[in-house]
């Protein structure tokens, strides 16, 4: 016997130590089988003009072992997606000045108050690759408190549950961030990184020649990148499409683009919570 084949046996000798330690398994035909699912834990093949048998892992050890790998990437996904979930929304208030815990605010929770806009806004989220690719998004417009912010987070809940990133933000945090960089064109790069970018309550940042630029530029930035953008604003069509100045006729000709406009009309649904809120508070009081 030459060193090759001794050093073969050896290897065998080895691995049938480590085989063998579950007393069920048994020889059948010349292979180790598994005392527990039958099947064989070595395979037969010819190798260099001899016939070897290496051994493999039976079909239990197979499925434990797939098992430990799909238990081992959900981890990692659920990981992932905690991550992505807190990088999100980075400091969205709600009303009072309280925290709005937007990881709430998803298609499961609505309260169904705008069937039709939330049908368009799950459709959207449902085929995202798509308009990803087209670089198409959304312009939620409408009335204060009716639900635009609560849609796009929507959006934003279901994509990072799928593992896409996503940003949920407003121009008064850019420019306090912008103001806090050299390069803004390094921050606008920056915000490219993100599958979906939400920019929250549009013309609602103060109309000085500073920020019209960086509220363009972040923008045009995206467009050009061919990323898909979600918008909200209280403006109303008119003011969308008719825009008195020439630096917000530049913004929302090149917004309507790429963004499809969506009506999110009806009832200011923070001022609603609010009484009903009171009245629960004066309930307790006069009890």
């Amino acid at each position: 016997m030459n060193v090759y084949d001794q050093a073969l046996q050896s290897l065998a000798e080895a691995a049938s130590k480590v085989i063998l330690c579950n007393s069920d398994d048994y020889i059948k035909d010349g292979l180790l089988y598994c005392g527990n699912c039958h099947t064989p834990k070595q395979a037969r093949v010819r190798f260099l003009d001899t016939i070897q048998t290496p051994y493999c892992m039976c079909q239990c050890e197979t499925e434990r072992h797939a098992k430990a790998e799909a238990a081992a990437r959900q981890e990692a996904l659920t990981q992932r997606i905690a991550v992505l979930r807190y990088e999100a929304f980075p400091d969205c208030k709600g009303c009072c000045g309280q925290a709005a815990d937007k990881k709430q605010w998803t298609f499961a929770n609505d309260n169904h108050s705008h069937p039709k806009q939330a049908a368009n806004a799950r459709k959207y989220a449902e085929h995202f690759e798509t308009f990803r690719q087209r670089g198409e998004g959304l312009l939620f417009y409408g009335t204060v408190g009716t639900g635009k912010s609560y849609l796009a987070a929507c959006i934003a809940n279901a994509l990072i549950d799928r593992g896409n990133s996503v940003l949920m933000t407003n121009f008064a945090r850019i420019r306090n961030e912008v103001q806090g960089t050299y390069q803004k064109q390094d921050y606008f790069d920056k915000l490219n990184r993100y599958d979906l970018l939400i920019l929250d309550d549009l013309a609602a940042e103060s109309n000085t020649e500073y920020m019209q630029e960086i509220v363009f530029g972040v923008m045009e930035n995206r467009c050009n990148a061919g990323l898909p953008l979600i918008v909200t604003t209280n403006l109303t069509a008119e003011e969308l499409k008719t825009p008195e100045s020439l630096s917000d006729r530049r913004r929302f000709s090149r917004l309507l683009k790429v963004c499809c406009p969506v009506l999110v009309d009806g009832e200011d649904q923070r001022k609603k919570q609010a009484v009903e809120r009171f009245a629960e508070m004066m309930t307790i009081l006069n009890s």
